[in-house]
């Protein structure tokens, strides 16, 4: 073999060598991403906690179901909502003002958290309003006003119970007399109304 061709082996042997180096490193800055504590996410999989296989069947023991991953986050429970699709629950900070909502699957016992205005909406878990700043542009009256509005407009017949406040927005129970039939939320930033079409039949609540 010929000196050139020693030279051109060994160039080519240190160019695999690099090659093979990067895509070692690259595997092992992947799955030290994928296997880093969510809680350094700051994403939705926070919000989350894997189901038992158990069903869930009562108000108490979605409250149950639902504190377990309420104490990973330092918070605690408030109102449960059983509808015939799931349970509704919400999440309270240590000073008993709305962190973000989740479901509790009534089949396995997951909790993950709502769909729509928890998810899009809540500043908290991660889908900040760039330039909007940080406080409630809409105001809890204003708030039930304009879902007051658009149930008149579009669910005539139900009313807006009271505002609870989350980072970003508000949700309201919806009503027919003083019975619940369902939710909606308000984006506190721009008033747009996301109706809950998710939930099923109202079946029973619980309170903190």
């Amino acid at each position: 073999m010929s000196r050139a061709h020693r030279t051109v082996i060994a160039v080519l042997g240190v160019a695999l060598a690099a090659l093979l180096g990067v895509g070692v490193w690259a595997s092992i800055r992947a799955s030290i991403w994928q296997d880093r504590p969510t809680a350094m996410t700051g994403t939705a999989n926070d919000y989350s906690l894997a189901g038992d296989g158990w069903p869930v069947e009562s108000l108490t023991a979605a409250r149950q179901r639902a504190q377990l991953l309420a104490d990973r986050l330092g918070l605690r429970t408030g109102e449960v909502i059983q509808f015939s699709n799931g349970f509704h629950v919400q999440l309270l900070d240590t000073d008993g003002r709305g962190a973000v909502e989740v479901l509790v699957d009534p089949v396995d016992g997951t909790v993950a958290l709502e769909h729509g205005p928890a998810i899009m909406w809540n500043t908290r878990v991660g889908m900040p309003h760039a330039g909007l700043g940080t406080a409630a542009r809409i105001s809890p009256p204003a708030a039930q006003r304009l879902a007051q509005q658009w149930l008149d407009d579009q669910r005539p017949g139900l009313t807006a119970r009271a505002p609870e406040l989350f980072p970003g927005y508000y949700t309201l129970e919806t009503a027919r007399g003083e019975s619940v039939v369902g939710m909606l939320s308000i984006n506190a930033f721009t008033g747009t109304v996301w109706y809950h079409t998710w939930h099923g039949s109202f079946v029973g609540l619980s309170e903190e």
